[in-house]
């Protein structure tokens, strides 16, 4: 269950306190090469993760504190840890980017599902207060279902099969040649060559 106010940007089991942008990408790799008349264009688009940048920001003390308190999240125990609020949600969200744990992303604009952290980017200074800056870059994990199907039986082609019966088969012998046949044809050869 996520924690916060409801109706913000939700990253897996963070509600930011406040979103300050979301880009949102959506690429397809497209053939290169001439498609032939008539034939399916989509089978020459390879549709790409989509991906999303999200920035934002946690602090202490959010605006809607009482929605905070019913979370179950580990990042929501605003009742022991009120002043650290901030910092257990930058550390829940590196947790689940080192882990790879795939979350659903709510924005202003859809919802996402399978998607993971591929970067974040925080800044902390003087001017920040009790509040974490985020920047989270998530992307898209295709998944995809697989089937195993019985193949059909295959012909044992290696087995070896018994000789044939051809029945009674005689030799041809070769026609005979004599002495004197064989040494004019040498001789020709030889005077072709200047021997």
């Amino acid at each position: 269950m996520a924690f916060g106010q409801t109706g913000g940007t939700i990253i897996g089991n963070l509600i930011l306190d406040a979103t300050l942008s979301e880009v949102h990408t959506k690429t397809n790799i497209i053939t290169s090469h001439p498609v032939e008349n008539g034939s399916g264009i989509s089978d020459h688009i390879q549709r790409q993760p989509e991906e999303i940048e999200i920035t934002g920001l946690v602090s202490d003390s959010p605006i809607v504190w009482l929605a905070s308190l019913f979370a179950s999240s580990p990042i929501a125990d605003d009742l022991t840890h009120p002043f650290e609020r901030a910092d257990l949600a930058y550390a829940e969200m590196r947790r689940a980017m080192d882990d790879g744990d795939t979350m659903t992303v709510i924005t202003s604009l859809r919802e996402y599902e399978n998607m993971v952290i591929q970067g974040m980017t925080t800044t902390k200074d003087g001017a920040t207060g009790n509040t974490v800056p985020l920047a989270i870059r998530l992307k898209e994990i295709i998944t995809v279902e697989t089937k195993t199907v019985a193949a059909a039986a295959v012909p044992d082609t290696t087995s070896k099969k018994p000789p044939v019966d051809k029945g009674r088969v005689t030799s041809k012998d070769a026609p005979a040649v004599d002495a004197e046949d064989s040494a004019s044809a040498l001789g020709a050869v030889a005077s072709a060559f200047d021997l």
